[in-house]
């Protein structure tokens, strides 16, 4: 399994991608700093695209299973109270007939 990002601190985390910003600001002038920096900033945009759309459609495959659990869930029960009344039916059914057949 990956560990990377490592399972740090958040707070270590962002200090340590500004000090590996702070190193680098010496070895290049400002266009050069812009130039990288928008780099960046366009790579974390796209991994912040797949991710988000990762989560989305996860998100929407677990609501749709959550549904189905409910519905699933809901015709158990609705056959139940259907049974519960068939049964009562049947037994209703039954106390006549003994009391048609107790009469003779």
């Amino acid at each position: 399994m990956r560990e990377f990002p490592p399972n740090i601190n958040p707070q270590l985390f962002t200090l340590s991608a500004s000090i590996v910003g702070y190193s680098i600001v010496p070895y290049f002038d400002a266009d050069e700093l812009n130039s990288i920096g928008n780099w960046l900033m366009s790579v974390g945009q796209y991994l912040e695209t797949v991710a988000v759309q990762a989560t989305l459609i996860n998100n929407r495959y677990k609501r749709q299973e959550d549904r189905q659990i409910n519905f699933e869930e809901q015709k158990e029960r609705d056959e139940f109270e259907v049974l519960q009344e068939v049964v009562y039916r049947l037994q209703k059914e039954i106390e006549q007939l003994k009391t048609i057949f107790q009469s003779k």
